[in-house]
């Protein structure tokens, strides 16, 4: 039963590990949606850079995706 508890108490620690920056998991789904990007989903990219600015909406990772998607309206618009 120790280690069962001791088990579970691990397990535990490394879960609030993953809970702490924003800014880190900002990141990590940045990188994500853009090697996605770069493969040629485009548009699962897109839904992984609109999570960013729902989930962390006041991090560096969310400026610099709101300034990329606004960038990329306007080139959009340029071409109609």
């Amino acid at each position: 039963m120790k280690k069962f508890v001791t088990i579970c108490c691990c397990i535990w620690m490394v879960s609030l590990l993953g809970c702490g920056d924003p800014e880190a998991r900002a990141t990590k789904t940045y990188n994500k949606a853009a090697a996605m990007e770069r493969a040629g989903g485009v548009a699962e990219a897109e839904a992984f850079y609109r999570d960013i600015l729902e989930k962390y909406p006041s991090t560096k990772t969310a400026e610099k995706v709101r300034t990329m998607l606004a960038e990329k309206e306007k080139a959009k618009a340029t071409k109609k």
